[in-house]
């Protein structure tokens, strides 16, 4: 029955999916090819510091190295990538509240369906997402590291850790999304407020990178794990952080699942 209705969900939201992946890919291979030709010209550390010094530490904390290889990584934390994977991950998260709105989910429930397999089924489609989208992002590097000339200094080998902790951070924010979602009673409730955590999260890291006040903080925002860049260009593994990424997934998985299983439909 799980099996049945992951088929659902997937087909319902397989268009969406696969334009994310196109999408995704293109991005990165634009992103290589303009970062090529910047570093072919005046080179990428010439105009960042043409930048005012509000925008060259801005960008200096957000890319920690400026150089082509780590512009290639910074395609995984690209803010149009994050928007559009986290979108997607909010939509497939807050399938259970969007369902208990129009009045689906009790039609699935009334017949003999356990709970936990619905739930189930909507976390197996937030898995592959989870998936999917990192994987077309680290297609994208293949193909632009391909096509930009002396690609073969470049391997694309050394990006793999880096889709690595981008689908443990989509994973992350589809378990607190689900367990939002689990409880919420309408598909606005639980998206407004998935964003509104999200964005929240991600300032946090963002500001705490910046002000003093805030970088106490920053440990508790899943962003914070989350180092793309530096696995790329110092060759960390940094496990640690995505075993901190899968924790937070399966704790509010698991909250999910027991507020799924309580609440009344």
């Amino acid at each position: 029955m799980i099996a049945v209705l992951v088929a659902r969900n997937v087909r319902h939201h397989r268009r969406l999916l696969l334009v994310l992946m196109l999408g995704l890919a293109s991005i990165e291979i634009m992103l290589i090819q303009v970062v090529a030709s910047l570093d072919r010209g005046p080179g990428l550390q010439d105009i960042i510091q043409m930048l005012p010094e509000t925008m060259r530490n801005l960008v200096s904390s957000q890319i920690a190295f400026v150089s082509f290889p780590a512009a290639v990584a910074f395609g995984f934390q690209h803010p149009a990538v994050l928007v559009a994977s986290v979108a997607f991950v909010v939509v497939a998260g807050t399938i259970p509240a969007g369902e208990r709105e129009s009045g689906i989910l009790e039609l699935v429930i009334a017949r003999p369906l356990p709970r936990m397999h619905y739930l189930a089924g909507v976390l197996v489609l937030l898995v592959l997402a989870a998936v999917l989208l990192p994987a077309a992002l680290m297609t994208g590097s293949v193909v632009g590291l391909a096509m930009v000339q002396g690609a073969g200094e470049l391997r694309w080998t050394r990006y793999v850790m880096s889709a690595v902790a981008f689908s443990a951070l989509l994973l992350a924010l589809g378990g607190m999304t689900l367990m939002l979602s689990a409880g919420a009673g309408r598909r606005g409730q639980a998206a407004a407020g998935s964003v509104g955590l999200v964005l929240a999260l991600y300032l946090l890291e963002v500001l705490g990178g910046t002000w003093n006040a805030l970088r106490w903080a920053q440990w508790a925002s899943p962003f914070h794990y989350f180092k793309p860049v530096e696995l790329a260009i110092r060759g960390e593994t940094r496990v640690v952080n995505v075993m901190v990424l899968l924790a937070v997934f399966a704790g509010t998985t698991a909250i999910a699942f027991w507020r799924f299983q309580k609440r009344d439909l």
